[in-house]
């Protein structure tokens, strides 16, 4: 069985769609063919107005090369690509896509598939299914290369509520899919919502990414952190991930904890160029870290903390789970369900003056810290664990790729009938 596994970004970009297809694609080798293609290898430094053109015109040239055992298929632009895409630059006009966002898109797209299309092409030979992460241009021309050589396609979208995912055009992306993949249940419902068949969608997790020991004393001693409460956030420094909404409660959360440490673990966004500036010593921004040191961070914190209105399942609550500590989601459409149902958590809302409410809470009830923190180790034990979710992807490709068989079969069967009959 030979899987293609499509995604806009790959390592070295860090983030959790980017390692859940890494850590995938090496996990599967073991018994199955897998191979990657992505456009980006890198964050994009670009000013906001230009990071839509990150993913296609303004994509840094890379090298196809292996990742381990899995080879990796880079897609950047030729220099004759990127010509050729200029007209999608019409898109960072200002004003433009806000009068007539789907036609800018479809215009954009028609000059993108031209070039992306007969490369995903190349690259399907021989592959039995198509898994893509990736929305969007690259997830739509991955999608029309895979039908139009009759090979199975399925997509993981990670919708994200009004902010990517649930717009028209990518809704008709999902339908056209041979299989959806939601992470949740709450996220199942929210693409039945969008009218994504329910007979379409397999509910399948995501896994942490691990190293085999943890050492939170090394944290502390590292950072000066001693026996502090720690109170971690790892992300992305976006403000819908709710990092703004921290700081500005850190204020009435030491009238209460005094000597609560806030740590923060992520790269900057445009948003965030500020954020730290002139802190308090009590707060730790460490940007991207080494994975052993973000596993120790975890081992360390007293609780973690990421806000989130707009996540769908954000394996860095599974990350924190697996080492026994309580989380605090925010309230992302699935995610109270997910956390607070699972009994792992508690949700609020982006409000300072509730997150450090909640945060307090859980600082003063270490029995409460306990209870949440061992419920959400339990979780993931049971339901996330690398072999549980590698079954479960192995499963739905095989029952596709025989689904398949037995089409192209029929139909073959039919041409032949037909060929007598004449």
């Amino acid at each position: 069985m030979k899987i293609l596994l499509v995604a806009q970004h790959y390592h070295p970009v860090v983030g959790g769609i980017e390692t859940e297809v890494r850590l995938m694609g090496q996990e599967l080798t073991s018994s199955c063919q897998v191979e990657i293609a992505a456009v980006n290898f890198s964050t994009s430094k670009l000013p906001r107005r230009l990071t839509i053109l990150h993913p296609h015109l303004l994509a840094k040239p890379h090298l196809s090369h292996k990742d381990g055992q899995v080879p990796i298929h880079a897609l950047s632009p030729t220099q004759m690509d990127r010509l050729r895409l200029l007209p999608i630059a019409v898109q960072v006009i200002p004003g433009v896509r806000r009068v007539a966002n789907d036609a800018v898109r479809e215009f954009g797209y028609q000059r993108y598939r031209q070039i992306f299309v007969p490369k995903l092409r190349q690259i399907m030979q021989n592959v039995d299914v198509v898994h893509s992460v990736a929305i969007d241009y690259l997830g739509w021309a991955a999608q029309e290369a895979a039908h139009g050589l009759g090979i199975p396609f399925i997509c993981t979208p990670h919708v994200h509520p009004k902010q990517w995912g649930d717009d028209g055009q990518n809704v008709e992306f999902y339908q056209r899919c041979n299989a959806v993949v939601a992470l949740t249940e709450g996220d199942r419902e929210n693409l039945i919502a969008l009218g994504v068949s329910a007979q379409q969608i397999q509910v399948i997790g995501i896994c942490p990414i691990l190293p085999p020991m943890a050492d939170p004393g090394q944290f502390r001693d590292q950072h000066g952190l001693q026996d502090f409460p720690i109170v971690l956030f790892v992300g992305r420094m976006c403000e819908y991930k709710g990092t703004k909404a921290i700081l500005e409660a850190t204020q009435q959360i030491w009238q209460h904890c005094p000597e609560t440490r806030f740590v923060f673990i992520g790269s900057h966004t445009p948003e965030s160029a500020k954020y730290f500036d002139d802190s308090d010593p009590r707060i730790l921004y460490l940007g991207t870290i080494s994975e052993q040191e973000k596993a120790n961070a975890f081992a360390a914190c007293t609780v973690f903390c990421m806000p989130s209105v707009n996540e769908t399942l954000g394996i860095v609550y599974l990350e924190a789970w697996s080492y026994g500590k309580p989380v605090i989601g925010g309230k992302a459409p699935g995610l109270p369900r997910f956390i607070e149902g699972n009994g792992g958590g508690l949700t609020v809302d982006q409000f300072p003056e509730n997150v450090a409410s909640i945060i307090i809470h859980l600082l003063q009830d270490p029995q409460l810290r306990h209870q949440l923190g061992q419920s959400g180790k339990l979780l993931v034990e049971q339901t996330y664990s690398m072999q549980a979710i590698v079954n479960q992807r192995q499963l739905l490709y095989q029952s596709l790729i025989e689904h398949s068989t037995a089409v192209h079969c029929d139909r073959d069967r039919e041409g032949i009938t037909e060929s007598k009959n004449r």
